[in-house]
C-alpha cells in the first residue's frame, strides 16, 4: 500500500517543487488529474484504508489552489500587485 501511495505523492512533491516563475497550469492540472485517475484504479483493499481518503482529500485541496495560481499568473497581475 505505501509503495503505490508514495508513487503517488513523488509525483505531488515535483509539482511542488515547480517554481511559479516555470508554473504552467495545464501542465499542473493535466498532472492531478491523472495522479487522481491512477488512485482510483487502486484495488478496494488500499481504496479502504483513511490514508487514501486523507491523499484524495490533499489532492482536491491541490486542483483548486491550482485554479487560485492560474489567476495569480494571469496577465491582469501586474508585478506592481506583487510588491
Amino acid at each position: 500500500m505505501w509503495s503505490e501511495i508514495h508513487k503517488v505523492w513523488q509525483t505531488v512533491d515535483a509539482i511542488n517543487e515547480t517554481p511559479f516563475s516555470a508554473y504552467v497550469h495545464k501542465k499542473v492540472k493535466d498532472a492531478l488529474d491523472q495522479i487522481l485517475e491512477q488512485m482510483n484504479d487502486f484495488p478496494n483493499r488500499l481504496r479502504s484504508h483513511n490514508v487514501y481518503d486523507e491523499y484524495k482529500s490533499n489532492l482536491q485541496k491541490y486542483r483548486k489552489a491550482n485554479a487560485m495560481f492560474l489567476e495569480l499568473k494571469s496577465e491582469a497581475m501586474k508585478p506592481r500587485h506583487w510588491k
